[in-house]
């Protein structure tokens, strides 16, 4: 018996054990998830220092294996992340990636904030997955109105009067 990895994960999982074999997986009696199209991203810019000094204040102390999560991360740092290439802009499963879905949304409500995780040093990359957006305050009808219909396909979504957050797998 196996378990059912989406291949965002299937792929971190990967890179975090510096096993790069869909062969490995398939051996271990993983049952690989069609889950969508999704190019491999890679960067040429590998500056950590960089990445680590903009996003520092928004980590929240939660790690998953080797990942770091961050919340609350305003639009105006995530511009900055990704003039410096280091966002990973692609879509994925059934998210139309940060410059199809998130930016746009970013753009007409920049009140609201990111949330993600980094990748650790030493992998091919020092990549920034954005997995959704948050805001807590007294939200208008139309931020409520853009919010639903911006995420209706997350795969969770909480929305109230006084908060919205979305995530994709």
């Amino acid at each position: 018996m196996g378990i059912t990895i989406c291949h965002r994960v299937r792929r971190d999982i990967c890179e975090a054990a510096r096993i790069n074999s869909r062969r490995f997986l398939m051996d271990q009696g993983a049952t690989i998830a069609k889950a969508g199209r999704r190019q491999t991203f890679t960067t040429t810019n590998m500056n950590y220092e960089l990445r680590e000094q903009l996003l520092k204040p928004y980590y929240d102390g939660r790690n998953y294996g080797c990942l770091r999560y961050f919340r609350s991360l305003p639009s105006k740092v995530l511009e900055e992340l990704i003039s410096h290439d280091l966002v990973d802009m692609e879509e994925w499963n059934c998210c139309e990636g940060v410059t199809k879905l998130f930016l746009p949304f970013l753009q007409r409500n920049p009140q609201f904030t990111v949330h993600g995780y980094a990748v650790p040093e030493g992998r091919e990359d020092v990549r920034v997955s954005i997995e959704g957006v948050e805001r807590s305050a007294t939200l208008t009808t139309n931020e409520i109105i853009d919010f639903a219909t911006t995420f209706r396909g997350a795969d969770e979504m909480d929305l109230a009067i006084d908060y919205a957050r979305c995530w994709y797998d």
